[in-house]
């Protein structure tokens, strides 16, 4: 880090705040550190690889340690986000050796505060201090990144399992850590149209109608089955508490749905399968929420 200025990293941090603040839901701490190197120029330094990887990203996550310890940034399973405290330092202090310099100060004072906590007793000597802080801080930061590379590899994993695997599969999680699982959808038509067959049907006829184009103006394509009753119905019969769905579903999303242009955009709202199950009386979530639980355990 000798060759890197307090200044600079100053000014790499505020640059990295810039762009997490047009995404207040957060951003991967990968796309964010790819944002950041595609914003600055990289000095030849920075541009340089450890056998670990490339030093710019290293340096980066070491500056952000302190100004999580501030308050200005949260770090959550890989995801970066600028809190209001942070917002409100990068307006504060434009100089970037004064920005560094202020988070720089509060994480000092929560390190000398952890220690004594610890140990009962001040900090060592400066020298001392300053060795332990750097250790502390590479510990952190290999900490960050292993963890990020573990939930990558798993997020990969389930994204790619087929739909009545992941629901076995979370049968079978649930079960581990002591819930009774009363009841799980079997695969296929189960006397009906099933979700994947709306998705199918949704599709083709999207398909369809953008190269027929019969109705004028903009429209939002919903196809769906009156399956949410039979839902709710089978929940009170098998005894169940919590239902977990399909994320952003027409149907069972929980909070934010898919709003049906096949763009991935999504809308604040709940599809119509959660909506009931929620004011029946069950718990409601999506395998998302199950899997940051999960991580939580």
């Amino acid at each position: 880090m000798a060759q890197i200025t307090n200044k600079r990293l100053g000014e790499l941090i505020q640059a990295l705040f810039r762009i997490l603040e047009k995404y207040p839901g957060g951003m991967k701490a990968r796309d964010a550190l790819a944002a950041l190197a595609a914003t600055v120029t990289l000095t030849e330094y920075e541009a340089g690889s450890y056998e670990s990887g490339r030093r710019f990203e290293k340096i980066v996550r070491f500056a952000t340690v302190d100004t999580v310890r501030a308050g200005w940034l949260i770090k959550n399973d890989g995801i970066w986000t600028l809190t209001g405290e942070g917002a409100k330092a990068l307006k504060l202090y434009k100089d970037p050796l004064e920005f560094h310099k202020k988070a720089a100060q509060i994480y000092q004072c929560w390190l000398k505060d952890h220690k004594k906590s610890k140990t009962g007793l001040d900090s060592p000597i400066a020298e001392e201090s300053d060795l332990e802080d750097e250790s502390d801080k590479s510990v952190s930061v290999s900490y960050e990144e292993a963890k990020e590379q573990a939930q990558e590899k798993i997020d990969t994993f389930l994204h790619a399992m087929d739909a009545y695997a992941f629901q076995r599969l979370v049968a079978e999680l649930l079960k581990a850590i002591g819930y009774h699982v009363t009841w799980i959808a079997p695969p296929g038509k189960d006397g009906g149209v099933d979700i994947l067959d709306c998705e199918k049907v949704s599709r083709t006829l999207s398909d369809l109608l953008d190269e027929a184009d019969p109705i004028e103006g903009s429209y939002t394509l919903e196809v769906g089955s009156a399956g949410a009753e039979r839902a709710l119905t089978i929940a009170r019969e098998n005894g169940c508490t919590v239902a977990i769905l399909k994320s952003r579903s027409p149907s069972c999303g929980c909070g934010e749905v898919y709003d049906g242009t096949f763009t991935h955009t999504v809308k604040p709202g709940w599809g119509v399968t959660a909506r009931l199950l929620e004011e029946a009386g069950f718990e409601v979530m999506d395998e998302e929420h199950l899997q940051a639980s999960l991580y939580d355990l």
